[in-house]
């Protein structure tokens, strides 16, 4: 930690900036904390540093909340992607008058946009009839496990079907103790592991699936539900608070308890059932909030013109 500090002090006492700006205060960026207090400071936190961290127990994490309650006094500027980690900043003491709800970085849309499903699956080589898409990871922490038994649930009714993971967490390790308990389900052969993939592959991915899942336990505003959104695909997500500003449940996509697998499989089985032009539905809420909300352009826009400011008023000598 007193090398890392080392580099950091010496960049600001060479670049001299006019404000310093960190994503998260989570190591090592809370080492800003130690810089000169002149300095002007802007920090983008995400959920986890805010909604998730700070409720852990533990000598670690405690330490982690008193970190971030001081970096919130400390702050010049404070922006959020969700209004659950604003209303906890305020709670640990920040002052709303510094915060900016920006749901940032957002989606790129020249990038993530709708691609002709067979030609998606063409290109990725994939011939089963039904696609499930799970981008988070493998692991306890992501309840892919979960994911498996609900699949092994929705085999029952779809057996042409792909259960596809992609991300190179977790790695070959959980993807053997994965297909271990695929091969007790029986659903080995619906069960396929890309590994790490470019993020330039992923809108291919997305629009390659009928359904996109992620359930995390404490999942915060995951870029791939606003990816897949984007690319007019439909999710189920874990019931969180802060997963519920975009999703509304039946209206467009599905949210369930992260560790029921009853329930997980009964909401990707009604999403593939597509009935009454549900998806459809789902879509075209989905496109709608992600251009109104999530655009990456017009979120990046709003943080440049935010540090622009403070920038400004550093040279100024202003508050």
């Amino acid at each position: 930690m007193r090398h890392d500090l080392n580099i950091v002090s010496a960049a600001v006492r060479r670049y001299k900036p006019d404000i310093v700006f960190l994503q998260t205060l989570q190591y090592p960026s809370f080492l800003a904390l130690f810089l000169p207090k002149n300095l002007k400071m802007a920090v983008t936190f995400w959920n986890g540093d805010l909604t998730h961290f700070a409720k852990w127990t533990g000598i670690e994490m405690i330490a982690k909340k008193q970190i971030v309650k001081f970096g919130l006094r400390r702050m010049d500027a404070i922006t959020v992607n969700s209004r659950t980690a604003l209303d906890a900043a305020v709670r640990l003491g920040a002052l709303p008058e510094k915060i900016a709800l920006i749901r940032y970085p957002g989606v790129d849309l020249k990038r993530f946009y709708p691609r002709p499903k067979d030609i998606a699956r063409k290109r990725l080589g994939i011939s089963e009839r039904y696609v499930v898409l799970c981008p988070r990871g493998l692991g306890k922490f992501f309840n892919s496990d979960i994911i498996v038994e609900a699949g092994a649930k929705v085999v029952r009714s779809y057996s042409d079907i792909l259960l596809l993971f992609v991300s190179g967490v977790g790695g070959r390790t959980e993807w053997n103790r994965h297909l271990r308990l695929a091969e007790k389900l029986d659903i080995e052969e619906q069960m396929r592991w890309d590994g790490e993939v470019p993020w330039e592959e992923m809108p291919w991915y997305y629009s390659a699936a009928d359904v996109m899942i992620s359930i995390m336990n404490a999942d915060s505003c995951p870029n791939c539900m606003l990816e897949a959104m984007a690319c007019a695909t439909p999710v189920v997500m874990s019931d969180t608070r802060q997963n519920r500003e975009w999703i509304k449940d039946g209206l467009n996509g599905f949210l369930c308890p992260p560790r029921n697998p009853v329930i997980v499989a009964e909401r990707l089985i009604k999403t593939i059932e597509n009935r009454d032009g549900l998806v459809n539905a789902f879509t075209r809420n989905c496109l709608t909030k992600i251009e109104r909300d999530a655009n990456s352009a017009v979120n990046m826009a709003r943080i440049k013109t935010m540090i622009a400011g403070l920038a400004r008023s550093q040279k100024n000598g202003s508050g």
